[in-house]
């Protein structure tokens, strides 16, 4: 057992990522770059794009292109000055060390996930993964750069959401996506205008 935030001993689990959810379209980009990520706004180029009904919430306001500055280069801006608010979907072995190297950096993480025990062993201060120590978790669950949620309306609040669940290989080698599509089901409701959807399965 480890030490968690608040004092508490941490049992350790396995690994796992996970998200839960009904449909929502995932549609490829027709612009030019990249693949795995794109914005689901103006000023978005190629690559796979998940995409919401262009909703904004308080504290984002979404620049049309032709204003003084784009969607993308708004996010540039707000990653440079850690101002960036970044969402985690699954928080197994690829969701949780990418969200403690994002709060290592300086920005506030929001981690998605649909097993309750993962997320308030999080909470805790508790890591399950062995990769992540409980020591290195805690202090940034104290100080509130990381934060465990089941909830998928949370994500909205991230200008930059990376998924990163399970994509197992069938016995003909055949990647499974339904955890990705999964995933895109949980974030119908959360995404939208200007926010970035990196696909890191």
């Amino acid at each position: 057992a480890r030490g968690g935030a608040s004092g508490r001993g941490c049992a350790r689990g396995g690994r796992g990522d996970g998200a839960g959810g009904r449909g929502i379209t995932i549609a490829r980009g027709g612009g030019g770059g990249g693949t795995g990520s794109s914005a689901s706004g103006a000023g978005a180029g190629g690559g796979e794009s998940i995409h919401g009904s262009g909703r904004s919430t308080p504290g984002h306001r979404i620049r049309e292109v032709g204003d003084a500055m784009t969607v993308e280069q708004d996010l540039i801006a707000k990653a440079r000055n850690r101002q960036a608010v970044f969402g985690v979907v699954g928080l197994g072995y690829v969701g949780l060390p990418l969200a403690v190297e994002l709060a290592e950096a300086g920005y506030r993480v929001i981690g998605f996930d649909v097993t309750r025990k993962v997320v308030d062993g999080i909470t805790a201060g508790c890591s399950h993964i062995m990769d992540v120590p409980s020591e290195r978790l805690a202090p940034f669950v104290r100080n509130g750069r990381i934060t465990a949620t089941d909830d998928p309306a949370r994500l909205a609040e991230a200008d930059a959401v990376s998924v990163c669940v399970p994509t197992p290989l069938s016995k003909t080698k055949d990647p499974d996506i339904s955890f990705v599509m999964a995933a895109a089901a949980s974030m119908e409701k959360a995404v939208r205008k200007g926010q970035l959807v990196i696909l890191e399965s």
